[in-house]
């Protein structure tokens, strides 16, 4: 992993990459979440993918869950659903893209995401989908153990909220 991926990482996330890839998991296989606000020690893995834009490795330890012997992975993506009454109005993203409601939308799970909401005859409104951290900060504990993994430094821990998101428009009436 270059220096300059491990800058941009928080400093107990580049600690850990460190400890794990100096020790070759000896030290860092078991990661203690517990200065994060999570549940204890939990299994950590080393995953190496290339940069969309740099081609370059990037190395991330992720927590790992495993369910009937396969690792799950959690991403850092969701899909949102937007709804408006009346249906049929564009629900512009702040992240980019629109699309006619109602609707769904990959979006990126760490940034708060504006959606604005356009209909002839009908007011603009927009909303605020606030991008939040899952329920014990670090990982789900009934989800744990079956659906367990989460890369807290991309983001795979939080959600949005709401969603579904539902608008209701102030429209005009078609006399």
């Amino acid at each position: 992993m270059s220096e300059a991926n491990v800058s941009r990482l928080p400093r107990w996330i580049a600690d850990h990459l460190q400890r794990y890839l100096e020790t070759d998991g000896t030290n860092g296989h078991m990661w203690d979440s517990t200065p994060v606000g999570g549940p204890g020690l939990l299994p950590t893995l080393l995953l190496t993918t290339r940069g969309r834009h740099s081609g370059k490795p990037i190395t991330m330890p992720l927590i790992y869950g495993e369910a009937n012997g396969n690792y799950i992975v959690v991403g850092t993506t969701e899909t949102v659903t937007l709804h408006s009454d009346p249906p049929g109005a564009t629900a512009s993203l702040s992240s980019g893209g629109s699309c006619t409601t109602p609707c769904q939308k990959e979006v990126k799970k760490k940034n708060d995401i504006q959606v604005t909401f356009t209909k002839e005859g009908c007011r603009k409104q927009t909303q605020t989908m606030v991008s939040t951290i899952g329920t014990s900060g670090v990982v789900s504990p009934v989800l744990f153990g079956v659906f367990g993994l989460i890369d807290y430094g991309t983001g795979s821990v939080y959600k949005h909220k709401p969603n579904p998101l539902m608008v209701d428009l102030d429209c005009k009436e078609n006399e």
